[in-house]
C-alpha cells in the first residue's frame, strides 16, 4: 500500500539518499571545514554548485580536500586534474 520509491528497484536509491542526508547533517554540525566552506560560498546553491564542479574537474582523494578547495580557494590547495584517459 505504501509507496517507498516506486517499487523494489528504487528502494535502495531512497535509502542511499537518506544516508547521504544523515551524513550531511553530521557534517553541518560537527565539521569546522565544512562550515567554513559553506560560509565562503555565502549561498547554499553556490556551495552545492562548487561541489558539483569540483567533482567534475578534479580527482579528490577525500572530503577534506573538497571542503578545503571551497573554503581556502583553488590556489592554496592544489588538486591534480581528473585523468580522462
Amino acid at each position: 500500500e505504501h509507496n517507498f520509491g516506486h517499487g523494489k528497484k528504487n528502494l535502495s536509491t531512497v535509502f542511499a539518499y537518506l544516508m547521504m542526508l544523515a551524513f550531511l547533517q553530521i557534517q553541518q554540525r560537527c565539521c569546522n571545514l565544512f562550515q567554513q566552506a559553506q560560509m565562503k560560498a555565502k549561498r547554499p546553491s553556490y556551495f552545492w554548485d562548487r561541489i558539483r564542479n569540483l567533482f567534475f574537474e578534479y580527482r579528490l582523494k577525500n572530503w577534506e580536500t573538497l571542503y578545503g578547495l571551497i573554503a581556502f580557494g583553488y590556489q592554496k590547495m592544489v588538486a591534480p586534474p581528473y585523468d580522462t584517459s
